[in-house]
């Protein structure tokens, strides 16, 4: 599958060569995150965007917590060590764990 990752300029070099090994296409972009988010969608308006926090990608990001809990007998952890990265994570395990708990935000 072809692919095209769109970084930030000052990414770090291990990132970088991560993506390089994986065979995708880098396009390292000058700015902010949000000018390299913008030179993403721009390259994709003919094309699929995997963008983190849209759905359907979003939704894999509370599929962890799901299979967790069912694993645990529907009883969510005390803890859980995430990365932050971009906050999808963080977001998908207080979804993914609240909702099988019973204590499903009205709101998430």
């Amino acid at each position: 599958m072809d692919c095209e990752i769109f970084v930030p300029e000052d990414t770090s070099p291990a990132k970088l060569v991560q993506i390089q090994l994986y065979g995708a296409a880098l396009n390292r972009v000058s700015g902010s995150r949000e000018d390299t988010a913008d030179a993403a969608r721009k390259a994709a308006e003919s094309t699929f965007y995997a963008q983190p926090c849209l759905e359907p990608v979003f939704s894999r990001n509370k599929t962890w917590a799901y299979e967790g809990n069912e694993q645990m007998g529907w009883k969510a952890p005390d803890t859980v060590v995430l990365p932050a990265g971009n906050g999808t994570l963080i977001i998908g395990a207080y979804i993914g764990l609240g909702h099988e708990s019973g204590n499903h935000h009205p709101h998430a």
